[in-house]
C-alpha cells in the first residue's frame, strides 16, 4: 500500500483534493498557524522526498534544481516567486505567494505597518556529511563473480540523503586497471565502469558490485629471482636468511602478507612456512603508549608464537596470544604486518621467542616486493608463478545538491581486497 499524500486539518469533513498524478512522488500539505494545528486554506503542498525517515519527520526544503537544471543558485521548492518556472512547468500544485511555507516571519516598515516577509532562497537545504558501508574493507575475488557492496549516505539532520547523485571510482597505483563497478537499476546493468555516476534510492543507498581485475593481470609469471640478500637480527643472532625478491605490478595487501602462493611452471605449490621452529632472544625496541614492543626481524607464521618472559635467571612465564587491539596482562599480541611482538607496562628484560618463520613475505615499506626465502627457492627448477592478494583504493563522493552554494560534496576512501583464487591451494595457520 502506498500513500499518496497527507491532508490534516480542522474540521468535521475533510476537503477534497485532486491532484496531477507524478507517479513518483510523496507530499504532505501544511500551513502553520498560531493556533497550534496546520491548517490547510489552499491545499499548499511541498514534496518529500524521504521515505524512510530516523525518527521525527522533517520535511526540509529541496533544492529546485532538483526539478529544473536552470533554476537558480539556491532556489528552493519553498521559495517559488524566486523560481517562477517552477509553478508553470515543474510544480504546477506548489504554493505561488513566494512566502517561506516553513516560517511566517514579520517585519516593520518605516511607516510602522508590518508585512510578510518574502525569503529568496533558504540556506537549510541540507547536504551530505557521513557515507556508511557494510565494512572498512570490500572483498572481492580475481576473475570471479562481481560481489555486492552497499553505501549509504545521510545528510546532515541524519536523514537519508536520498535522490542525489553519487561517484564511485576505482583507482590502482601506476595507473593500472582497477577493475569495474556494476550498478543496476531494477534489477538490469545500467551502468558500468571504473568510474560511474548513479542516483541514491529513497533510503540513501547505492547498491553495486565490484569487479576485480583479472587474475593474469595481478598474477606473476617469470624467471625464478635471483638469491643474494643475507640479513641478521637485531639482537645480533645470525640466522641464515638468504632469500629472493620479485618485483609485483599491483600493491600487495599487507593482511597476512598477501595469502601468497607459489607454484612452479608444473602448477605444484609449495609451502611457506617452516618446518622446523626457531628459538631467538628479543631485547626491547621501543615503548609506546604503554606497551613494549619487541622488533622480531623476522615474519611468524600466526599462531605458531611461543612468547616467555623470565621472573627469575630463566624464561619461565609464558604469555597468551591475543587477538584485541591492546594486550592484557599476561598477553601479547602479535603485529604480523611488521613482525612486532607487543607486551603491556614498559619492560627492560629480553623475551624468549619459538615459533615457524614465513617463507615468503612483504614489508610495510615495500607493498610491491615479494620475499621468497631460499629454502623455496632452491626446490623450484624453471619459471615460477606468484599469486597474491591485491589492494585496489575505492573512491566515494556524494555530490553536493546542484545549483547551491556553501555545501560541501562528502568523500570516503577506503580499501578493497582482491582475494586470489588460490589461497587455499596450501594450508596455512591462519588463513
Amino acid at each position: 500500500m502506498g500513500v499518496d499524500c497527507l491532508q490534516f486539518e480542522k474540521g468535521i469533513e475533510p476537503t477534497r483534493y485532486n491532484r496531477i498524478p507524478n507517479m513518483s512522488d510523496m507530499t504532505v500539505e501544511y500551513e502553520s498557524t498560531n493556533s497550534g494545528f496546520y491548517e490547510v486554506k489552499d491545499l499548499t503542498l511541498s514534496p518529500l522526498r524521504n521515505s524512510s525517515t530516523n525518527g521525527f519527520l522533517q520535511i526540509g526544503p529541496v533544492p529546485a534544481s532538483d526539478f529544473d537544471e536552470a533554476a537558480p543558485y539556491n532556489s528552493t521548492i519553498l521559495t517559488d516567486w524566486f523560481w517562477q518556472a517552477g509553478r508553470l512547468k515543474h510544480l504546477p500544485w506548489a504554493k505561488t505567494s513566494g512566502k517561506n511555507k516553513f516560517f511566517k516571519t514579520t517585519h516593520y516598515h518605516d511607516s510602522g505597518m508590518y508585512i510578510d516577509n518574502d525569503i529568496t532562497w533558504d540556506l537549510d537545504i541540507p547536504g551530505p556529511t557521513k557515507i556508511d558501508t557494510l565494512s572498512n574493507i570490500q572483498f572481492c575475488v580475481q576473475g570471479s563473480e562481481p560481489e555486492f557492496a552497499s553505501i549509504r549516505i545521510l545528510d546532515d539532520k541524519n536523514n537519508p540523503y536520498a535522490f542525489k547523485r553519487i561517484f564511485i571510482e576505482l583507482i590502482a597505483p601506476k595507473g593500472l586497471y582497477p577493475g569495474s563497478l556494476l550498478h543496476r537499476e531494477l534489477g538490469f546493468p545500467d551502468k558500468y565502469g571504473q568510474l560511474i555516476e548513479v542516483e541514491s534510492d529513497a533510503n540513501g543507498t547505492v547498491n553495486l558490485f565490484t569487479e576485480a581485475p583479472g587474475i593474469s593481470d595481478i598474477q606473476y609469471r617469470g624467471n625464478k629471482p635471483i638469491i643474494n640478500q643475507t640479513t641478521t637480527f637485531p639482537s645480533g643472532t645470525a640466522m641464515d636468511k638468504a632469500f629472493g625478491r620479485i618485483s609485483t605490478d599491483y600493491m600487495v595487501s599487507n593482511i597476512n602478507h598477501g595469502n601468497i602462493v607459489i607454484r612452479d611452471q608444473n602448477l605444484a605449490a609449495y609451502s611457506l612456512e617452516s618446518s622446523i621452529t626457531y628459538t631467538q632472544m628479543i631485547v626491547p625496541s621501543l615503548y609506546s603508549n604503554g606497551v613494549t614492543k619487541y622488533d622480531m626481524g623476522d615474519y611468524a607464521v600466526v599462531g605458531s608464537i611461543i612468547c616467555k618472559m623470565s621472573t627469575g635467571t630463566t624464561f619461565d612465564r609464558v604469555l597468551a596470544l591475543s587477538y584485541q587491539d591492546q594486550p592484557s596482562h599476561g598477553e601479547f599480541i602479535y603485529d604480523d604486518a611488521k613482525g612486532q611482538i607487543h607486551i603491556l607496562g614498559n619492560h627492560s628484560q629480553s623475551i624468549e621467542v619459538t615459533y615457524n618463520r614465513r617463507l615468503a613475505w612483504i614489508t610495510i615499506d615495500h607493498p610491491h616486493m615479494i620475499n621468497i626465502d631460499k629454502t623455496v627457492l632452491d626446490q623450484i627448477t624453471g619459471d615460477i608463478i606468484v599469486d597474491y592478494d591485491t589492494e585496489i583504493d575505492l573512491k566515494i563522493t556524494a555530490a553536493a545538491p546542484d545549483r547551491v552554494a556553501g555545501i560541501q560534496a562528502k568523500h570516503l576512501s577506503m580499501k578493497i581486497i582482491a582475494h586470489n583464487p588460490f589461497k587455499n591451494t596450501v594450508a596455512w595457520s591462519l588463513a
